[in-house]
This record gives structure tokens, C-alpha cells and sequence, in this order.
């Protein structure tokens, strides 16, 4: 019965490059790079903020007098 060597941390296993070549790179992106918003398919802008309207100021005054008047 063959006895395990004990690993030892400050002897590393030696690196196999010719492995490497023959698999080729591996940098490559299985799928494009999404953001999380864009995974989940919305954006956070159009999700909590809408966009709000411009007033005119005729329409600013309006408003306030009928706040005064509540």
C-alpha cells in the first residue's frame, strides 16, 4: 500500500504550460458581460424615478394658489 506524501505549502505543484496550450485560452467570455441591472432587465432609473414634467411658470402659480386654497 503506496503512502500519500503530506502536501507542502512552500513546495507548490510545478506548473504544466503544455496543458495550457493544448486547451488554448481560456479568456474568452462564455457569454457578454451584462451589468446586474441589465440582468435583471430593468433600470434602476426608469424603476424608482419618473421623469418629471416641466412646469410653466403660469402653471407653477395655478398650482400654489390652489394649495392656498386647501
Amino acid at each position: 500500500m503506496k503512502h500519500k506524501k503530506k502536501r507542502d505549502p512552500d513546495d507548490p505543484k510545478p506548473l504544466n504550460f503544455d496543458r495550457d496550450q493544448e486547451k488554448g485560452p481560456s479568456d474568452h467570455l462564455k457569454k457578454p458581460f451584462m451589468t446586474p441591472e441589465e440582468e435583471r432587465g430593468d433600470n434602476e432609473d426608469d424603476q424608482y424615478y419618473d421623469e418629471e414634467e416641466t412646469l410653466s411658470p403660469e402653471e407653477t402659480k395655478i398650482r400654489k394658489e390652489e394649495d392656498d386654497l386647501k
